[in-house]
């Protein structure tokens, strides 16, 4: 209904506005978030940045708390598809979302063969949801027209593919 233009705006504004908050706080941390600096992964913007949390999610204990992660695609979907109805297709008030870290399992794991099962799964979904993460990032601004924005899409594009490699890597890994 959103897409098709026939939800009115202030219906689409209270989502927007309910599903804004509701994604920056499961998902989205700022720079003052004392994050270990080397579980921060592919981050464009140093200024102001904002970092978004996927390995908190996937190395939780309680299972509740670790599904949320499964929402972070379908969340972000409506969110810009909301932005983007009320701004004239623009994403401008969500494009730090194309330079955000993600939040990730320290970057100096490069074999995951010796770790334990659970943690295999934590790691090997961390980089799935990475990829699907950015996929949605490439899907939300692929139409957008600004200089800055493509170039950080350019970027995201070599970053799906180095996750791509990274998760045959461990795949390869395991037994």
């Amino acid at each position: 209904a959103i897409e098709k233009k026939r939800l009115s705006k202030l219906v689409a504004t209270e989502v927007l506005d309910k599903i804004a908050t509701q994604f920056e706080n499961r998902f989205v941390a700022d720079d003052g978030g004392g994050i270990d600096p080397s579980k921060l992964w592919m981050g464009f913007d140093n200024e102001n940045a904002i970092q978004v949390l996927i390995w908190p999610y996937l190395s939780e204990k309680d299972e509740k708390k670790k599904a949320k992660i499964s929402t972070l695609p379908s969340t972000f979907r409506l969110l810009q598809t909301c932005e983007r109805y009320l701004n004239e297709d623009s994403l401008s008030s969500i494009d730090a979302l194309l330079g955000a870290s993600l939040v990730m399992f320290p970057q100096d794991i490069k074999e995951i063969g010796e770790r334990s099962p659970e943690r295999q799964v934590e790691i090997l979904s961390s980089v799935f949801y990475a990829i699907q993460w950015i996929r949605e990032l490439l899907n939300a601004f692929g139409s957008q027209k600004d200089k800055e924005m493509k170039m950080k899409m350019c970027g995201r594009i070599r970053n799906v593919i180095a996750l791509e490699s990274l998760l045959a890597e461990f795949l390869n890994q395991m037994d």
